[in-house]
């Protein structure tokens, strides 16, 4: 688990802080990765790099 509260801010994150909006993604056909309907996406680097700093910080892998 990764936890994102701090990287959903400002109006393009926003709305996924309701865990609604969160589940409603797609896997893009081009780039192979998450695709959110207003295109606010995190990349698969930034949620691992996050998963290493708090699997660290959280001591769990």
């Amino acid at each position: 688990m990764v936890v994102l509260k701090e990287a959903l801010w400002g109006s393009m994150f926003e709305n996924l802080n309701d865990d609604n909006a969160f589940r409603k993604f797609e896997v893009s056909d081009v780039v192979h990765t998450i695709r959110r309907e207003n295109d606010s996406n995190l990349t698969p680097e930034y949620l691992y790099e996050k998963k290493v700093e708090q699997g660290a910080v959280l001591g769990c892998g």
